[in-house]
């Protein structure tokens, strides 16, 4: 009995090393994410100058980091797994078992002989409606496209003589992450008893903002440093 083979037609492989086509994508990454975070933090520092209610300026500023890391997130797990399903990354274990693709979808793609694209337009699909900015789910992720959250946490957090753990201070980044934005999208900030307006301060937004900015420029190194292996 024959067997569908799922990857790409010979003619569509690029050997395993750098490529345009790579090189293109992750600068758009970098690029998207620097010009974006740089709004963010200029915008609303400007909003916050003559805010006469500064703490509506900082929930909006949390709100819309958590969606542009999550957006982030969503296009580093997708470049990865085109450049497993491609051949120019190694895949991993949880490639062949936790990616799962449907007939229908597989019927579009014997259309097109499988190609990168379609196989792209299955991930925006699979992706489009779950958030990965939880950290299990995050590092779940990472593994799937072969990245270690230790190479990740040393790389945004690693100080010389520092006690703190840098996997802690990874984690600890997305709790808080979390824990801020979480009541500002679902219960407008207010305690769920009392109804009473659930403080944030500025410093801490800042922190934060500080804090995943070093998480993505991590990851950026980390596969950049993946492709050039």
């Amino acid at each position: 009995m024959s067997t569908l083979d799922l990857r790409p037609r010979a003619e569509s492989k690029i050997p395993n090393r750098w490529s345009k086509r790579d090189l293109r994508n992750l600068e758009t990454i970098e690029n998207t994410w620097n010009e974006q975070f740089s709004i963010l933090q200029d915008s609303f520092q400007t909003l916050l100058k003559t805010a006469s209610e500064k703490e509506y300026v900082l929930r909006s500023q949390i709100a819309f980091l958590f969606s542009l890391f999550d957006f982030i997130l969503h296009e580093i797990v997708k470049l990865g797994l085109v450049n497993m399903f491609a051949g120019r990354w190694e895949k991993t274990p949880k490639y062949y078992k936790d990616l799962v693709i449907s007939i229908e979808e597989i019927e579009e793609g014997m259309e097109i002989q499988f190609s990168e694209e379609w196989f792209l337009a299955v991930l925006d699909r699979k992706y489009n409606t779950s958030s990965l900015c939880h950290f299990e789910k995050m590092c779940q992720q990472f593994g799937l496209i072969g990245i270690s959250k230790k190479e990740v946490a040393d790389e945004a957090f690693y100080r010389r003589g520092s006690k703190l753990k840098t996997e802690e201070q990874f984690r600890n980044t997305i709790i808080q992450l979390n824990d801020l934005r979480n009541p500002i999208v679902h219960q407008a900030s207010l305690h769920v008893y009392s109804l009473k307006a659930i403080p944030i301060q500025e410093k801490e937004v800042e922190d934060l903002m500080v804090n995943l900015n070093k998480i993505v420029c991590a990851l950026i190194v980390v596969i950049r440093r993946k492709m050039e292996e």
